[in-house]
């Protein structure tokens, strides 16, 4: 079976093109740069976030100024790991999306081939193994990573050479936490779309649905804090001392230029 497919430009589509390429590009790049922007901004919120729930979750309050606050350098380092990820991962995915597209057209314009499905089969399996990489580290950062920088007091950077020492001392315990991980985002969607469901898509608001679902996402957020607990970085403990409020001065003692209770 062969496939033939062509398209045809007229002589003044051709010739609009390379009047306006540098138009093209420019609005090309203006394309790619809003996408980053709002990538930029959407991480940053996450990162700031993660802090904030985390602190919430280690301290068992309900705080948004203060730990949104006192954790801004931690949150802004982590940012910048976690938006160096998805610049890793979008670069890629382009590097791969352009092999792809040109063993696709191989096979529209010559027809079936052994070459371009071997080359489609190698890169659809680099694909997924990008993915899976980004994922882990993703988790990484989120679940370990993060939650070491509040205990240790430390950048990213640090926090994640931590983290990946870690993981390597206690790679059977982390490989079955990924793996369970897995099941409950499975359990999770499910779980998700049942309560959208039974609540005539109430539920999938985006903020009654987080309030809804609540339970889930403190599970979720405190198994990593205690899995890291039984390693020695206990977070419930550190946050908690850290989010007292300081105490109060001791009273004065009479005659010490305060209040006595004798008349003047």
């Amino acid at each position: 079976m062969n496939f033939s497919f062509t398209i045809a430009l007229s002589d003044a589509d051709k010739a609009w093109i390379a009047a306006h390429v540098v138009l093209i590009a420019i609005a090309a790049l203006a394309a790619l740069a809003l996408i980053l922007a709002l990538a930029a901004l959407a991480t940053f919120l996450h990162s700031r976030g993660v802090f904030m729930y985390l602190d919430d979750v280690a301290t068992g309050r309900a705080d948004v100024v203060r730990p949104w606050r006192e954790h801004r350098d931690k949150a802004h380092s982590y940012f910048v790991w976690r938006f160096g990820l998805t610049l890793v991962t979008l670069i890629g995915v382009l590097a791969l999306l352009v092999p792809g597209l040109l063993c696709g057209w191989s096979l529209v314009r010559h027809g079936v081939s052994a070459g371009p499905i071997a080359g489609i089969v190698v890169i659809v399996l680099l694909f997924f193994l990008l993915l899976l990489f980004a994922g882990l580290f993703g988790v990484l950062l989120r679940d370990v990573a993060a939650p070491l920088q509040m205990v240790l007091g430390v950048p990213c950077g640090e926090a994640t050479r931590a983290a990946w020492a870690l993981v390597r001392s206690h790679a059977g315990t982390f490989v079955l936490y990924a793996l369970l991980k897995i099941v409950f985002g499975v359990v999770a969607v499910v779980v998700t779309v049942l309560a959208g469901c039974a609540t005539c898509c109430i539920g999938f608001l985006p903020v009654l649905g987080e309030t809804l679902l609540q339970p889930l996402y403190y599970f979720e957020r405190a198994w990593s804090l205690f899995l890291l607990r039984q390693a020695g970085y206990d977070l419930f403990t550190t946050a908690t001392a850290a989010a007292l409020p300081p105490p109060l001065p001791p009273p004065l003692a009479p005659g010490d230029g305060g209040f006595t209770g004798a008349p003047g």
